[in-house]
């Protein structure tokens, strides 16, 4: 009788785990967490086509360049609009900013000092990428993705407690447009994002440690572009640039990208990225199912 007692009790289900408080709530993050998971695969994925197609894609010369999806690379002229940055006194057609604050924050019941963005700004120009057989505008009112990726376009520098901000860097962060624009009526910027939480002049600010963080696409630098030749659609077009193709988004891939690297340099970049997404897309959704699926209430077996 022990034995088939025993033999009972080898053969009754293990409970792996179970949640005894809150079993919706715990439900519903593990749903979460899967369908994270699921989507970090789908993002992976995405980056590694954009990476092979940037591979598969053979760089063309501007005299020579055919309607359609193209590959160029080149120097960055620019179209009579440009802007400047804190340090640095290159005019530029790209500026990305970032301003960030020091504070105290609670976070799980425990109070932990992080970087706060209290202002980021992106300005655009429009401008024309040059090679030895002509030159092309790039349109970026298709909100191209820009890949910075050479250290010397990118600056960051931290200010300690009490250290005054340098009066070119609190004017730009006071209107990063105006301050920088060199066209007075600023008509040129085709994207500007500015989202202020806070004045830079506050004491409260100074009295914590602050940072910038920039990157810039400086005239005369080379750059790599990838998008789709298209006929002009702008009336106001300048004569120039009349019954000319300019560069715009690859409706078929929806990829536009503007970098100061080489092409090589871009894919190698998607591609890191896109295998990191994917082992944690499948790390994510496999723990989040396999929890959901040994979960004493939600009974299903695996």
């Amino acid at each position: 009788m022990s034995a088939l007692h025993s033999f009972g009790s080898i053969a009754e289900p293990v409970v792996l785990w179970t949640a005894d408080y809150h079993p919706v709530m715990t439900f519903l993050i593990l749903a979460i967490f899967f369908l994270f998971g699921l989507y970090s695969l789908y993002s992976g994925f995405d980056l590694w086509r954009t990476s092979r197609l940037i591979m598969d894609t053979p760089t063309e010369k501007v005299g020579s360049m055919a309607a359609g999806r193209t590959e160029l690379s080149g120097t960055v002229k620019d179209c009579d609009q440009t802007t400047t940055a804190p340090f640095t006194t290159d005019e530029c057609v790209y500026v990305e900013s970032r301003y960030e604050v020091r504070k105290t924050k609670r976070r799980n019941g425990k109070r932990r000092k992080m970087w706060v963005t209290e202002q980021k700004s992106k300005t655009a120009y429009d401008f024309t990428l040059a090679d030895e057989t002509g030159d092309v505008l790039i349109r970026t009112d298709d909100n191209p993705e820009y890949k910075i990726l050479n250290d010397t376009h990118t600056v960051r520098k931290t200010y300690r407690s009490g250290q005054s901000l340098p009066t070119d860097l609190q004017r730009y962060l006071s209107d990063p447009d105006s301050a920088t624009s060199s066209d007075s009526n600023n008509a040129g910027a085709l994207q500007t994002v500015s989202d202020i939480v806070s004045s830079v002049g506050k004491k409260s600010n100074k009295a914590r440690r602050r940072r910038y963080t920039q990157s810039i696409l400086p005239v005369d630098s080379q750059v790599y572009v990838f998008g789709s030749a298209e006929p002009p659609t702008n009336d106001d077009q300048d004569a120039n640039y009349q019954n000319r193709l300019e560069i715009r988004e690859d409706e078929a891939t929806d990829t536009f990208i503007v970098s100061d690297s080489p092409e090589a340099t871009v894919a190698t970049r998607y591609r890191h990225k896109s295998w990191a997404e994917i082992i944690f897309g499948l790390v994510c959704s496999t723990a989040a199912l396999y929890l959901l699926l040994t979960w004493s209430h939600f009974p299903v077996s695996l």
